[in-house]
């Protein structure tokens, strides 16, 4: 049980990381947008099957325009062929280009990081490249949902996820 606690301290480090400059931007205009989702992972890596998998992120708005600038951290949980509990963590930057359409805000992304594979004892890092497609709906006067597909290429073209997920953004404004 030792690597467990230090996978877990690799992924809030990498989590702070990520999350701390929202603050200090904060201060200056209006913040980044935060979302939270969650969804099924269908994975090929060492095994196949589907997992659970979740995504927190920022999204900060570059000079105004259709393009993000997204720092997040994922993470997919499954079993392997020995029926064991693997995790993996994904921290990662991506860009998006977004269109604007009033309330609804459909996008496309991509972006580079590393997928993290969390094992008992040991930890290895790979690698990892994604692409996304989803829309961002505001349905409050700062809050929304968004739903989207992502696949991720892990150890770049070897393995790899889609993850379909939903949840909530807050931090959307006109």
């Amino acid at each position: 049980m030792r690597g467990r606690p230090r996978s877990l301290a690799a992924a809030a480090g990498a989590a702070l990381l990520i999350l701390a400059p929202a603050r200090a931007l904060a201060q200056y205009r209006r913040g980044p947008e935060t979302s939270v989702v969650v969804g099924p992972s269908f994975y090929r890596l060492e095994s196949s099957g589907t997992g659970f998998a979740g995504r927190a992120g920022l999204a900060f708005r570059l000079r105004g325009g259709p393009l993000l600038l997204e720092p997040g951290l994922s993470f997919l949980t499954l079993r392997n062929e020995f029926h064991a509990r693997i995790t993996w963590f994904f921290p990662e930057f991506g860009l998006l280009a977004e269109a604007n359409q009033g309330p609804v805000r459909p996008f496309l992304g991509a972006g580079a990081g590393f997928g993290v594979e969390s094992h008992v004892g040991s930890d290895r890092w790979q690698i990892a490249l994604h692409t996304g497609a989803g829309l961002r709906i505001q349905v409050g006067n700062s809050w929304g949902i968004r739903v989207e597909g992502r696949l991720r290429s892990v150890h770049p073209f070897r393995w790899r996820t889609l993850d379909l997920s939903a949840g909530f953004v807050q931090g959307m404004y006109r």
